[in-house]
């Protein structure tokens, strides 16, 4: 059985907040916002690398260690830095990363992206390492059912 479990970006608007307490909701809090929580239990850890693409600006990996260190161990997974649409250059920045994500944190996830397949990531996943689909929409959108296999 495959269990959905919905998460929202980091909204300050406490009417908005409330909202997603009610309908069970988790919080996703990205290393470039601000890294609180909310009072939310459960919540996740985004690296922030999207914003940072999206902004056409470096990666803040002294944002994305700082979150980490303050909220991972509680944190339900953290998606370890990536390259968005990447590819294997995306996976060899993850892989980099993935040993001291694990020390901080009861799961990682691997951002997948363009050009990736399933085989480049199959050894890497268990309980503690599973997959964000990440990457660009055209690419997420024709490659999400393999993923979810």
């Amino acid at each position: 059985m495959i269990e959905i479990l919905p998460y929202a970006s980091r909204t300050g608007t406490r009417k908005n907040l409330a909202g997603l307490r009610a309908r069970g909701w988790r919080l996703l809090v990205s290393a470039t916002g601000v890294h609180r929580t909310e009072g939310f239990a459960n919540y996740a850890i985004d690296n922030g690398a999207w914003t940072a693409h999206q902004k056409k600006i470096a990666f803040d990996s002294r944002a994305f260690i700082k979150v980490v260190i303050a909220l991972g161990m509680l944190a339900d997974w953290i998606a370890v830095p990536d390259i968005v649409a990447g590819g294997r250059a995306s996976l060899n920045l993850s892989l980099k990363w993935l040993p001291w994500v694990l020390r901080h944190t009861k799961r990682a996830l691997i951002p997948v992206q363009d050009g990736m397949v399933e085989d480049d990531i199959r050894d890497l996943l268990g309980d503690r390492v599973g997959i964000f689909v990440g990457g660009s929409t055209p690419w997420k959108l024709s490659t999400m059912a393999g993923w979810c296999r």
